[in-house]
């Protein structure tokens, strides 16, 4: 027996196998969490959006879609300056 400097009197290969499970155990954590975060994030966004896209069919916006082009433009540039400025 190898006595670890915490004194719990593992041998040596019973700290390798226990230090590489709760390796494997972090490892498939961390996979769970990103799989939750990225599904609930991808359904987030997709509900936003469908909400968006069924508000605005119910908008009169046929006389500004001609500027729709410029609009997106301008969208774009709002959101490079906000980057820009630290938002």
């Amino acid at each position: 027996m190898l006595g670890l400097p915490g004194g719990n009197g593992l041998d040596e290969s019973e700290t390798r196998t226990t230090y590489s499970w709760k390796k494997v155990e972090s490892l498939l954590s961390a996979f769970w969490i990103a799989l939750v975060f990225g599904s609930v994030t991808l359904v987030t966004m997709m509900a936003v959006v469908s909400a968006a896209s069924l508000g605005l069919e119910k908008l009169p916006i046929k006389p500004i879609e001609r500027f729709s082009r410029v609009l997106a433009g301008f969208a774009i540039c709002l959101c490079g300056i906000a980057v820009r400025s630290g938002f």
